[in-house]
């Protein structure tokens, strides 16, 4: 199972229920890249409501073009995107500039087009190096977006401080850091934001953690109003949460339904010194405390990694080993997901195992109790295996094993992220050996395919590429990003696009040659099938006589159609 935030929050904290979250990871969480931590972008939810499509074409990625002070052999990463509309998205990570800082980095598609990055401006107190890492966006109209992550300021002692940036009609205000709480005001040292969601433009939440001197490490959240970003809060955590010698309760996520209306997702430490999977919720700006999400039988720590809510009150999140849905305001009891029948067995010996899920970070719903979630889980052979998992009307299915490209290399993948629009339709993406990995479902059906790498792009076998994220607009219209390596062996950012197909609408093919009928289903976007000759008294030698499908009927990209040609007469 791939690492899950450690490299985001980058605060000094090493505590046994650390140890126990994230060193339960299999030998496979030691694949590079960071991890997700991106919220789950409310304009899936919101977005027009387009027929379903069968068949989508994923562009070739274009690497992203980075500021003027980039360094000439720079590395980039991007972390996070967030497409309110098709074609319009925007994205966010890090570059590396001449002189060796680790910078903000900001971008923008506007028409399918993506432009020149653009530089995060920082507070003033920024320090000469101010190590930023941007770790999420969220969009809530075409250049109106808010971005969230870290820098170190001059006065902090190492520990970095919580980032807030704001666009506002396609321009990227100075950022601001993150106000902390008043009651740790002289105490705390560092803080971080790993994940953002807007409901409506100048309305989002952000959530975090931050760390003070004496080893409390409690959970942050940051509320925007009409684009001012108020003092932080801490998460209001349940009765049973520690008290001393410390407090811990990191927040990993957070969706907003409306503006005031969000969920919030993370763990804490119980008066037991144990792991418990948290669910927060705001209702009309206010932030209830907290609900403990960890099922009677539960063994070990409960984190809850991922949030995705399509209306207010109704949410479903993803626990790691868990899944659980809210209706109505209320959390049902938690359940741990079907794996496919090739799963590991479960207990003790050679060739079995827990038999857990582990959840990636990342869950999309549609609408309310229509959800998918992706992750991993040991298949009978001991490999990792990628899972999707589908809730339809608020029951979560039996889960399935992803498909991988054609002739793909058994290898070990990792799914990242996935966002689904209303109709349906969702792409997924990651990574399976070098390669991106982009999955797309449609009509219920998943399918894989590689993600097409830049021209300057290493080759085998130096090639290699890692997708962090993914937004759909609707369905069809999705932005992808991620890393790739250069033929100089730098690390580069990724975007990718895809779009819909055009359907095949079947022709009339009667009584045109067999030519003029292959040039009439090609402008049609479909394709001859299977040509059969039968002798005619009344349609010339070399015409068509008949045609299946018949003429008028919208078909997936790229449909055969059959045809029987005249022989002419006996």
């Amino acid at each position: 199972m791939r690492p899950r935030y450690v490299e985001r929050l980058r605060l000094s904290v090493a505590t046994a229920c650390v140890l126990v979250v994230f060193g339960a990871a299999s030998a496979s969480a030691a694949k590079p890249g960071f991890s997700g931590g991106e919220a789950m972008s409310t304009a899936s939810s919101a977005a027009s409501v387009a027929a379903p499509v069968a068949s989508v074409r994923w562009s070739a990625g274009v690497g992203a073009v980075l500021p003027a002070d980039a360094s000439p052999n720079s590395t980039a990463f991007i972390e996070s995107v967030s497409c309110p509309s098709a074609g319009n998205c925007g994205a966010v990570g890090f570059y590396v500039d001449s002189a060796g800082h680790s910078e903000g980095l900001l971008l923008a598609e506007t028409a399918g087009r993506w432009t020149l990055g653009v530089e995060a401006v920082l507070p003033a107190n920024a320090a000469t190096d101010p190590s930023v890492r941007l770790n999420s966006i969220s969009c809530a109209s075409a250049g109106n977006c808010s971005a969230v992550g870290d820098y170190k300021a001059e006065d902090s002692s190492g520990f970095s401080e919580g980032l807030l940036l704001t666009e506002t009609a396609g321009s990227w205000g100075t950022g601001v850091e993150a106000v902390l709480p008043a009651d740790g005001a002289t105490a705390i040292e560092g803080s971080s934001l790993v994940a953002v969601s807007c409901a409506s433009a100048g309305n989002c939440s952000a959530v975090g953690s931050s760390f003070d001197g004496t080893g409390n490490f409690p959970g942050l959240l940051v509320t925007e109003t009409a684009g001012t970003w108020a003092a932080g809060v801490d998460a209001p955590l349940p009765a049973n949460a520690a008290t001393s010698p410390y407090t811990e309760s990191p927040l990993r996520a957070v969706s907003c339904a409306s503006a005031g209306n969000c969920g919030a997702v993370g763990y804490y430490v119980d008066s037991s010194r144990t792991c418990q999977g948290l669910l927060l919720a705001e209702t009309d700006g206010s932030w209830a405390t907290g609900v403990e999400a960890l099922p009677a039988n539960a063994v070990g720590c409960a984190v809850t990694f991922a949030v995705s809510c399509p209306s207010a009150g109704n949410c479903s999140a993803d626990l790691g080993d868990y899944l659980l849905t809210e209706t109505a305001g209320n959390w049902p009891t938690v359940l741990k997901p079907v794996l496919p029948a090739n799963a590991c067995p479960v207990g003790p010996g050679p060739g079995q195992c827990d038999g857990n899920y582990g959840g990636s970070g990342s869950i999309s719903c549609a609408s309310a109790g229509n959800c998918t979630a992706v992750g991993d889980y040991t298949d009978s052979s001991g490999g990792d295996a990628d899972l999707l998992l589908t809730e339809t009307a608020g029951r979560w299915r039996a889960g399935v094993e992803a498909p991988r490209p054609a002739n793909a290399a058994a290898s070990d993948a990792s799914l990242t992220s996935v966002s689904c629009a209303p109709t349906g339709y969702c792409s997924a993406v990651g990574q399976y050996g070098a390669g991106g990995l982009l999955l797309t479902k449609s009509a219920g059906k998943w399918t894989a395919a590689r993600a097409a790498l830049p021209a300057n792009a290493a080759k085998a076998p130096d090639r290699y590429a890692y997708l962090y994220s993914v937004s759909c607009a609707f369905a069809g219209h999705c932005s992808a990003v991620g890393i790739y390596h250069d033929s100089s062996g730098n690390t580069q950012g990724l975007l990718l696009d895809s779009h819909p197909l055009p359907p095949c609408v079947v022709p009339m093919l009667e009584g045109k040659t067999l030519a003029a009928a292959r040039h009439s289903l090609r402008s049609h976007a479909c394709t001859l099938g299977k040509v059969n000759h039968a002798a005619s008294q009344t349609i010339k030698k070399g015409f068509v006589i008949s045609q299946k499908p018949k003429p008028g009927r919208r078909l997936q990209h790229g449909a055969k159609v059959n045809v029987v040609v005249s022989k002419g007469t006996r």
